[in-house]
């Protein structure tokens, strides 16, 4: 079997999000109509908490990663080494 999804899945998925997205923005609207416009400044503020949220994320993910990676590669091949040194101790030793 193929691990690819099939069209016809690809299409459902594709559907229900875009059904939820004008459903939610339709809500959204009657929302801001409803409270005369008030709710609008609502949702411009949780948009703009979200953007700096996600800025905040990537920035310091991507620093985060960049300054860690010389560790991670170092603990890798120590690991990598520790693995093998164990596997040979263990081959010539009869075990029970």
């Amino acid at each position: 079997m193929s691990d690819d999804p099939r069209p016809s899945d690809a299409r459902q998925n594709f559907l229900s999000l875009f059904l939820a997205t004008v459903l939610g923005g339709f809500f959204l609207f009657v929302l801001v109509l409803l409270t005369g416009g008030l709710f609008l400044y609502v949702v411009l503020l949780v948009a703009f908490i979200g953007f700096l949220a996600l800025f905040h994320y990537v920035l310091w993910g991507k620093l985060m990663s960049d300054s860690v990676a010389g560790e991670r590669e170092e603990e890798q091949l120590r690991q990598r080494a520790l693995s093998e040194e164990g596997g040979r101790a263990h081959r010539g030793k009869f075990q029970r």
